[in-house]
């Protein structure tokens, strides 16, 4: 639409913030659908088995499969809600390495997902400081993999270290959380000064991983903060100010630009600081971001935008 200004010149008018967000909105649902979203943790985990396979006698990897399919079944009836059932298998899982007597590279790499299995189960059972102990030894575990055997193991360390991060979420009285978030968006990020978690400090380097892998953690990390017992208002001059934000990668802004979003949504704004954020967490994103993109998205559907 052209509209006439005060010198006579004919110029285009402005659009407003919420036909922006409305059209931004629109794009991100149609990009969202595209990308269907690649799950970088199964991808992982199936990419390492097959590792293995080509270093480890076969009888290893047959103990180590078998011990996987066994946490998986542990795994699937802990989300269930069966914690009790779950624990025997992994229980199972633990013995069936345990009695195939494993060479300590077959070890290592058991037990790093044993106990990021046997962690979980803490966690829904609310044994948060058991989770969080079995985490950091699996981070231990990844560690060694990587310096004593070779294995890139950056993506499965960010990968605990943010599960850490989401059991200390759980924690009503954990007051660092939102900042241990946001230092490791800003690892993600290529700040290797920033890694949250005392275990593994100085060991990773985030230019590792390819980038479906930081896009699919930095999303995961994002839902860290969109549990509703963590207040990111109180906690927001914690994030980095838009002229930080601007020396990151795009998706590393547009999720800064989504943390603003959601401190202003917690603060109850009525001005227009949350539609701003989250107009550029939509326009920078470019609909990667699929699940947080979505939480904010069902936000302004309460909003009324």
């Amino acid at each position: 639409m052209l509209v006439e200004n005060s010198t006579g010149v004919h110029c285009a008018s402005p659009v407003s913030l919420d036909t922006q967000l409305s059209t931004a909105r629109r794009k991100f649902r149609v990009l969202s659908s595209e990308n269907q979203r690649f799950d970088a943790s199964k991808h992982f985990s199936s990419h390492y088995l097959r590792c293995l396979a080509s270093v480890l006698p076969l009888e290893e990897i047959t103990a180590i499969l078998s011990a996987e399919q066994h946490r998986e079944q542990g795994l699937a009836l802990s989300r269930g809600g069966d914690n009790e059932a779950a624990s025997r298998f992994l229980l199972e899982a633990r013995k069936t390495c345990e009695l195939a007597n494993l060479s300590h590279h077959a070890y290592l790499a058991a037990t790093s997902f044993q106990l990021a299995a046997e962690a979980y189960v803490k966690h829904r059972r609310r044994d948060y400081h058991g989770a969080i102990r079995d985490l950091k030894d699996a981070i231990a575990a990844a560690v060694l993999l990587e310096d004593r055997y070779g294995h890139d193991m950056e993506f499965r360390r960010i990968h605990l270290a943010r599960n850490i991060l989401r059991v200390r979420a759980s924690i009503l009285l954990d007051e660092d959380v939102v900042a241990d978030i946001v230092g490791l968006l800003r690892y993600i990020g290529g700040d290797s000064q920033c890694w949250p978690v005392s275990l593994g400090s100085g060991s990773g380097d985030p230019a590792a991983m390819i980038e479906a892998q930081k896009i699919w953690a930095i999303d995961e990390l994002l839902l860290n903060l969109a549990l509703p017992q963590v207040d990111v208002a109180k906690h927001r001059r914690r994030l980095p100010t838009q002229e930080e934000c601007v020396r990151f990668h795009p998706e590393i802004q547009a999720a800064f630009s989504w943390c603003h979003a959601m401190a202003c949504w917690s603060l109850d704004d009525d001005g227009d600081s949350f539609k701003i954020n989250a107009l550029a967490f939509f326009e920078i994103s470019e609909g990667r971001l699929v699940n947080s993109g979505r939480h904010i998205d069902s936000l302004l559907e309460v909003h009324g935008s």
